[in-house]
């Protein structure tokens, strides 16, 4: 059995065992889950390791927003190169 007829064996599998809901749409909801996660992993990270100086000056959320941003855009050019490599 090749690789393309085990996925089109799960996949029937998975829509006849869920009453008709593709196994893509589950794939694509736990990606967005799992983004979503790391997204909120990094703010977290990023606000626990700024000292509590740098909280309190006055420029902290630009500061914040602007680190997250780089972060993100990072995080997003990173998932479209194995996106694309992946191809």
């Amino acid at each position: 059995m090749s690789k393309i007829d085990i996925a089109k064996t799960f996949a029937a599998s998975f829509s006849q065992a869920t009453g008709s809901v593709s196994a893509s749409s589950y794939s694509g909801l736990i990606r967005f889950v799992a983004i979503l996660l790391v997204i909120i992993a990094v703010m977290w990270s990023i606000n626990h390791f700024m000292g509590a100086e740098e909280r309190e000056q006055e420029g902290f959320l630009n500061r914040l927003g602007s680190r997250l941003i780089r972060i993100i855009i990072g995080l997003c050019l990173f998932i479209l190169i194995l996106i694309v490599k992946g191809n």
